[in-house]
Order: C-alpha cells, then structure tokens, then sequence
C-alpha cells in the first residue's frame, strides 16, 4: 500500500489528484490542510490545522504528520508549496510528487521561463516598460508570479501603462495574444523521455482554471513545443504547458508548471492518468503509455 498525503488537499488541484487515486487499490490517500476546506468532505482521512509553509515551524510539523501516518509521497497541490517543498527535499521525511527544485524555480517565475526559452519561435515578444510605445499597443501585462488571471491588464493606450508602473519589474509585458487558449497536459519519464503530450482547448474559465475544456489531436507544431520545453527542462512525471493563439494563429507559450493541472480530468478520463503514473514512477517502478486507439494525442499516435 503507497500512502499518499495532498497538501493543500481543498484546492482544485487537490481536488482532482483525489479524484485521480481514489479508486486505485494500491493507494491510501491523506488530505492535509491549514485552515477548513471542501477536502474535509472528500477525503476519507482528512487532517487539518498545520501551519502555513512561510511558518517556520511548518516543516517539522509536516515531518510529524509524515511520521505518524507512514506517508510514502507528498502531492503538492498549490504553486508556492511546491516550490518550498522541491526546495526542502532532502529535509522531508518522504517522496514529494513534482519535479527538481531547479525547474520547480524556473517555472514559478514567467521572467525565468521566458529568458531561457527566448531564442525560441513560440516564445512571445516581450517589452520593457521604456520599450512600449503607440505603434506596438495593444500588448497584454500580467505577474511574474501569479496564477487565476489575478493582476492581469490590457495594454491598450499610454495610459494603461500607468496602473503598472510602480510594480514593473514584478509584471511581464507581451504581444497580444487573440486567438485561443490551450492546456497541454504532459508526462515524462525517469529517463527524460517525454511519454504523453494532450491538447485541450480551454473554453470556459474561472479564476484562472478552465472548467469547460475540450481534448483535440495534438498537431505537430505542439508537439514540437511539448518537446523542445522537455528538452530544455528536467520534468519527472506529471506537468503542463499554456499556449495562445497569436494574430497569425501561431501558438505562442503563456506558462508552464510541474504539477497536475486543475482540469486534467478531460486528458485522465480518456486512458492515461498523469498523477497515478507520477506516484509510481516516484516509487521506483517503470511507466509506459500505451496506445489506445480512440485517443489520438499519445506521442504514439503522431510520431
């Protein structure tokens, strides 16, 4: 039996990696939180009233939890616990389901993200905010560090550069991106082989997770995304990428994150279960994705 303990366990992502092991019958599942959440009423065994990560007796509270209860494998499921978590690996009392610290760090900053990808096509054009002028509006500004859509801004005049400025270096300012929005739900090996890339359209949103979403055949100049970000990052199982549209309808890359995505549900359901398959590789056995023939997006399928 493999004990795994999600943490924060109300989250949308914990929510899904609940829905993604809970009938696996090698699996026991613990859901952790800090303060009252909806994992209460779907976690069997369900713990809460553990410090915040920034509390410095957070990691030897977890320790304990980890301790008392034989935890095989923390799931992080928010982005700032992953970070902290992949930071403080060697100090934990178990296996943490995510991939290495330095990848972990990259993708929680769109800055880092970008700068290592910037001799890459499907890397949007990006602006200082002494670089913006009339005749490149309207561009599109958003945090560094963020997720749910919060802090975003439309560039539209001079003017609406005002509502930024005092926090430039804390924002990202791009292209405009028209077109339409898509997740890329991925999974890569112990080797470093990228083993599964599905495309979903993201169509209807709330706070930043989409929650109407529609899988498409991966077409291969995704595909070529998937596999160059692979390249150039160290991925150990589950993790995502978001792309746009631009006015050309090009495929440009708004973020990337070594986690479970909140909506992977609309990729699990149709024959490869990403979190599932993390938990195994991190515990030392060897996945593969086999081919099934109603699903068109396994690397199988468009090679």
């Amino acid at each position: 039996m493999i004990k795994v303990l999600v943490f924060p366990c109300g989250s949308e992502i914990g929510l899904e990696v609940h829905n993604a092991l809970k009938f696996d019958k090698h699996i026991e599942l613990f859901g952790l939180s800090s303060v009252p959440c909806h994992g209460s009423m779907v976690y069997k065994n369900y713990i809460e009233g553990i410090s915040f990560i920034d509390d410095p007796n957070f990691l030897d509270e977890l320790n304990e939890i980890v301790d008392e209860n034989e935890i095989d494998i923390i799931v992080p499921a928010y982005d700032d616990v992953i970070l902290y978590l992949a930071q403080n690996e060697d100090k934990l009392h178990c296996k943490i389901a995510t991939s290495s610290y330095e990848t972990c760090d990259v993708a929680r900053s769109k800055i880092k993200t970008y700068e290592i990808l910037k001799d890459e096509d499907f890397t949007p054009k990006m602006y200082s905010i002494d670089e913006v002028s009339e005749d490149v509006l309207p561009l599109f500004a958003k945090p560094d560090i963020g997720q749910g859509s919060q802090g975003v801004a439309k560039i539209e005049t001079m003017k609406d550069l005002d509502q930024i400025r005092d926090m430039a270096d804390e924002y990202v300012i791009s292209e405009m991106l028209p077109g339409q929005e898509y997740t890329i739900d991925c999974f890569t090996d112990s080797e470093g082989e990228l083993l599964v890339a599905s495309m979903r359209q993201r169509k209807r949103i709330r706070t930043g997770i989409s929650v109407n979403s529609i899988t498409y055949a991966t077409p291969d100049d995704v595909m070529a995304i998937a596999r160059r970000i692979n390249d150039k990052f160290k991925f150990d199982g589950v993790w995502f990428f978001q792309v746009k549209e631009d006015a050309n309808g090009k495929f440009k890359l708004l973020e990337m994150a070594p986690r479970v995505a909140g909506s992977m549900s609309t990729s699990r359901v149709r024959g490869f279960n990403f979190i599932l398959n993390t938990v195994y590789q991190k515990m030392g056995y060897k996945v593969t994705a086999i081919l099934q023939r109603w699903i068109e997006h396994f690397l199988t399928s468009t090679s």
